[in-house]
């Protein structure tokens, strides 16, 4: 036998002082109801109850057995509330990892705006560009681009993931302009990545090994370099939206770009997903969405804008 449904059941008998009315409170056939008064009974060995055919009433046992069952009943009543309150509304520690770059560009205001609407919800950010094992770091969510290989994860797509190939129109105007991927080869590239991988580039139908003054393991730096004037980039369009919407670099080459995945949110597999993962994923797709920034025509550096 269930023993709390027998001490729930013992409590709303007392409660109502019958098993009609008790039976019909919990929505239960009277023969149910009895049953489970009745294992309690023989598990306890004793008598809860005096029975009449006019009056029911707890034994001296009964009742100071009930006075401690309504506090368990209450006590798990108050547990099953608090718990159905975190799954249904949004609070507590919401722990978020996401790309460096991609961190600093666009979580600031999305996490502005989050917790504007969610204010009993507190961030707990990590900005990292290695590998992150959302189970074992104990990570409700977190921001990823490129082709994702992780099954195990639910991921909903913000965006692409494709690079752009930049340079800042004064170079372009020094240097002249590559018309195909094979122009590079006559360029001063900057790598972005580590060794041979980083001055190797993928389009659509070829790789491209380039060479030039700089390799670098950081985005940053080389659309820093690419802002000076140093040579040709090519990074993750999202990493150069606002340098190409301000002209401060060109997309160049753009018939020619590869598709490499996207940017998702992602987070592990739940048939109870807590409330503040389900808010964050939809805050994530509604301020990114229905067009990600980078992926807007401004963003890259071109003169056409989207249709008012």
């Amino acid at each position: 036998m269930d023993v709390l449904s027998g001490m729930q059941a013992f409590v709303k008998v007392v409660d109502e002082g019958s098993f009609t009315k008790a039976a019909r409170s919990l929505g239960m056939p009277k023969s149910t109801l009895s049953r489970h008064v009745a294992a309690l009974e023989d598990r306890l060995g004793v008598r809860l109850l005096h029975r009449t055919t006019r009056s029911l009433r707890p034994t001296d046992v009964g009742m100071a057995y009930y006075d401690r069952c309504t506090q368990i009943v209450e006590d798990v009543a108050e547990a099953e509330s608090a718990v159905t309150q975190l799954h249904t509304n949004p609070r507590g520690v919401l722990k978020i990892s996401a790309p460096v770059s991609f961190g600093h560009l666009f979580l600031p205001g999305l996490i502005r705006g989050f917790m504007e609407h969610y204010p009993e919800v507190e961030i707990e950010l990590s900005l990292s560009d290695r590998y992150v094992d959302l189970v074992d770091e104990g990570v409700d969510v977190a921001l990823r681009a490129g082709v994702l290989e992780d099954s195990s994860l639910i991921a909903r797509r913000l965006g692409s993931a494709t690079r752009a190939c930049v340079a800042s129109p004064e170079y372009l105007e020094a240097n002249g302009t590559p018309t195909e991927p094979g122009d590079l080869r006559d360029h001063a590239c900057l790598g972005f990545g580590l060794g041979r991988q980083a001055l190797t580039w993928a389009f659509d139908h070829e790789r491209i090994h380039v060479n030039g003054p700089l390799v670098a393991n950081s985005p940053d730096v080389v659309m820093e370099a690419a802002r000076a004037h140093m040579g040709i980039a090519f990074l993750p369009r999202h990493m150069v939206a606002v340098p190409l919407e301000k002209g401060e670099l060109v997309s160049i080459l753009q018939d020619h770009l590869a598709d490499r995945g996207g940017v998702y949110v992602v987070y592990s597999h739940s048939r109870h997903l807590s409330a503040k993962v389900r808010a964050f994923v939809t805050h994530c797709i509604d301020h990114l969405g229905p067009v990600a920034p980078w992926d807007q025509p401004v963003c890259l550096g071109e003169t056409c804008k989207k249709d008012d």
